[in-house]
């Protein structure tokens, strides 16, 4: 990415203030009206301006800090980050399109060097503010055909497709999706579903987690999986799941009412959780390279600031089964 040539005397000027405000807005936001703020930022998006000050740090946004899922994936960047002597700053972008707008434009304010983010489905205008940012952007925890500049991650719609197949080889024909229609997991829905439709000529039921609060599974969903699960006329012997906590709450579940596992329906996760080992049955689930993930994403920013060119922009990194009781 290329850095602009725009001064801070052209932004105060489009914004209407002071050349001081615009110095106040990069270095301590927190001291300027928020009206200001806001239209200074605006305008540094309009005008395409670059603050030309290295800080030596990455900022890292990810989609929920109560999800642990993207804990491993922090690690990595922070290990790449501090062996070349950068910091991060962490980011929650909440699953919510509007709250990534804010963050971004704050964590720019911060005049960063780098920003990895986990989200890959932008509005517009966020798209905006990472293109005329002038630093590094790495998107992860999907794989985008077009990235805003590199990406380092997988395609959520071959782990769909895997999850299908893994089930076929198994033996299992009727198969259901437990989740909901966030950006990933509508893409991990889609793979398992055309996947499923291919090999058994079926469409796998999709089975609603109304629990999912902004993106964050509850364990309790899996109370709400059996609900559902007892009234279908044709029920699913393998269910995947679009997350660890959505497959542990199925068996958690199934514990507390007596209903045998795997016998009564297989169960995938996802993410490959800490705890997915523990529980009992084990947890079947995909295994993402979270920890390279941010590794990789962490080291291409630090390149590109060195003066390196990053030739392979757009890192594919392999998920696999790891195959356990519950299927």
């Amino acid at each position: 990415m290329k850095k602009s040539g725009v001064s801070q005397a052209t932004v105060a000027k489009h914004a209407g203030v002071s050349s001081m405000t615009v110095s106040r807005v990069l270095s301590t936001p927190e001291i300027v009206d928020a009206d200001t703020r806001e239209r200074v930022l605006a305008s540094i998006v309009e005008t395409g301006y670059v603050a030309n000050k290295r800080t030596r740090t990455i900022c890292v946004l990810i989609s929920s800090i109560a999800n642990n899922t993207f804990t491993e994936t922090v690690s990595g960047v922070s290990e790449a980050a501090s062996s070349a002597g950068y910091d991060i700053i962490l980011g929650d972008i909440g699953y919510s399109k509007d709250q990534e707008v804010q963050v971004v434009s704050t964590m720019l304010s911060r005049r960063p060097d780098g920003i990895v983010i986990s989200s890959t489905d932008h509005t517009r205008k966020t798209k905006t503010l990472l293109k005329n940012a002038g630093i590094p952007i790495v998107e992860i925890w999907d794989y985008p055909q077009r990235p805003v500049d590199m990406v380092a991650g997988y395609s959520n719609i071959e782990a769909g497709e895997l999850a299908a197949d893994y089930f076929y080889a198994k033996g299992y024909r009727r198969f259901a999706y437990f989740g909901n229609e966030f950006q990933r997991d509508r893409s991990r829905w889609e793979g398992f579903c055309e996947r499923a439709k291919d090999l058994t000529g079926n469409s796998p039921q999709f089975i609603h987690a109304l629990s999912s609060k902004n993106g964050t599974h509850s364990f309790k969903a899996g109370d709400e999986f059996f609900r559902h699960f007892k009234t279908m006329k044709k029920k699913p012997d393998a269910v995947f799941c679009s997350s660890d906590v959505l497959g542990a709450g199925i068996i958690f579940s199934a514990a507390r009412q007596g209903i045998p596992m795997p016998d009564t329906v297989a169960v995938c996760g996802f993410g490959d959780s800490a705890f997915a080992e523990a529980i009992f049955p084990a947890l079947t689930t995909i295994r993402v390279p979270a920890y390279d993930m941010g590794v990789q994403a962490g080291s291409m920013i630090i390149a590109e600031n060195s003066g390196q060119r990053v030739i392979d922009k757009k890192v594919k990194l392999s998920l696999e089964i790891a195959e356990r009781q519950s299927t």
